[in-house]
């Protein structure tokens, strides 16, 4: 939202100064978890359901989940309840803490919990779920589902919103779209509003992500045998050693791109081409054991 408020890039003679951003109402309301990293989840865990008789209902305007006894059902986000964040840990315990001392709103609560732990819980089997309803008991209290018909154009699944008082509308039934005022007659704002997508009048707002920036570099170890009567120029023992190489280095969190045996003036190197993730690596096997330090642990073009 900081970059967005860059007033400078937005400075248009006669514009009131909305414009587009990535966010499109597909008019289906699906469920989301606040908790969005998808390694968190095992196959299905993002589709667990527990809900009460009758839920949900009305889930335009009761977005948002509470838990109670076990069971689920959805209410005003603005209501202010307890609530359940999680540290986000798949093993060690405790990965649900309970926070009763002070009642907020569901959006409120999501802050809360991920300045302090990591997001608000995340139910993702039967299991955790009777883990809940013992912590919980016969209260209303928030956990971190969500329901919303607004998506993002790049398929990211932010719940971040930051919408004018009263919107988004939808005052004429069109497929609406999702725009940023940053100007409104004399007053600044970085809220947001929805209009009717096939309005051509509005500028818009791009985005990049910087690409990684790597440097490929090379490092010469020099082989010496532990084992005098090791045979340097067998091809088998060429192979293993490569072979060595390749789970050392991978251990050590260097992108390989290639390596390489390679004999010279009778002595025998590997030249290893890497990104530099890691500065320093350490070659040592039953195989061999690097020399050459000065050399390996330079750069330069091999």
């Amino acid at each position: 939202m900081n970059r967005l408020m860059k007033m400078d890039r937005f400075s248009v003679n006669n514009w009131i100064g909305t414009v587009w951003i990535g966010l499109y109402d597909d008019m289906v309301n699906s469920w989301w978890w606040s908790l969005e990293d998808s390694d968190y989840y095992g196959k299905g865990e993002t589709k667990f359901r527990n809900w009460q008789s009758g839920a949900p209902d009305n889930i335009v305007a009761q977005p948002c989940v509470v838990i109670k006894n076990g069971m689920w059902k959805n209410q005003d986000c603005k209501l202010e309840r307890s609530f359940i964040c999680c540290t986000g840990e798949k093993n060690n315990s405790p990965r649900f803490i309970l926070v009763n001392e002070t009642k907020k709103s569901w959006g409120e609560a999501q802050n809360y919990c991920r300045n302090r732990y990591r997001d608000l819980a995340s139910v993702r089997n039967q299991v955790e779920n009777q883990e809940l309803e013992t912590l919980v008991g016969d209260s209303d209290v928030w956990i971190g589902l969500f329901s919303d018909s607004w998506k993002w154009s790049d398929g990211s699944g932010s719940s971040f919103r930051h919408w004018k008082l009263g919107e988004p509308n939808n005052n004429d039934s069109k497929p609406r779209c999702g725009g940023a005022v940053f100007k409104e007659g004399n007053t600044v704002s970085d809220e947001w509003t929805d209009w009717p997508c096939d309005n051509t009048w509005q500028p818009f707002v791009c985005y990049s992500t910087p690409p990684v920036k790597t440097t490929q570099k090379a490092v010469r170890v020099r082989l010496t045998p532990n084992d005098q009567n090791m045979d340097m120029n067998d091809p088998v023992v060429q192979e293993a050693i490569l072979q060595q190489v390749s789970l050392v280095v991978s251990f050590w969190g260097l992108l390989l791109t290639r390596f390489k045996y390679k004999k010279d003036n009778m002595m025998h190197y590997i030249i290893i081409h890497y990104y530099i993730i890691a500065l320093h690596i350490i070659l040592c096997s039953v195989y061999f054991c690097s020399s050459d330090k000065e050399r390996a642990e330079g750069e330069g073009d091999v």
